[in-house]
């Protein structure tokens, strides 16, 4: 089994609610809380508003199979989780880490973030990052980095457009 990161269109007051209540994660990602038992030991306002929220709107989402640490490296030059420099190490920085989904923790970026990594990216130099890809990559595997590079780069652009913050997950 392949992971794969997810990446998910929110709004920012959406992002504050999680980060004042990690249960809520849940319901973000999945639309509901999946083991009820966990509500168990909150009081009966505290579980009615949690089980009474919704985020603010729905959401989009992109996928990244597999070839994420790929991406981070062509995008950074780094080889390690968190190196790197924002905007562009997006993929793999330490930017809100909240809760628990899949493999790890939720990572957010507010809408005035997720502007910032669309400006970085938009001035990417694809013959660099191809330089740096080419590095014992077949140029297939180079060329399907590439696409998903643009198609990432269009996500993150049309995000930007709807003043939306992004969080991924590793799943």
């Amino acid at each position: 089994m392949s992971m794969s990161m997810q990446f998910r269109t929110v709004h920012d007051q959406d992002i504050a609610a999680v980060e004042l209540d990690p249960m809520k994660l849940e319901i973000l990602h999945y639309g509901e809380i999946l083991d009820p038992s966990l509500l168990d030991d909150l009081d009966a306002d505290e579980k009615e508003a949690l089980i009474t929220w919704a985020p603010a709107g729905r959401y989009t989402i992109f996928y990244v199979e597999a070839a994420f640490q790929s991406l981070h490296y062509l995008l950074t030059g780094e080889m390690e989780n968190g190196k790197g420099h924002f905007p562009l190490n997006f993929i793999y920085g330490d930017s809100r880490p909240t809760g628990e989904i899949g493999w790890g923790k939720a990572h957010f970026y507010t809408a005035s973030e997720v502007q910032q990594i669309a400006g970085a990216l938009h001035g990417l130099d694809i013959k660099q990052l191809r330089a740096r890809a080419i590095n014992g990559l077949s140029e297939q595997v180079v060329d399907y980095l590439l696409e998903v590079v643009e198609e990432l780069k269009d996500f993150v652009q049309a995000t930007a457009d709807k003043q939306l913050g992004l969080y991924r997950v590793i799943v």
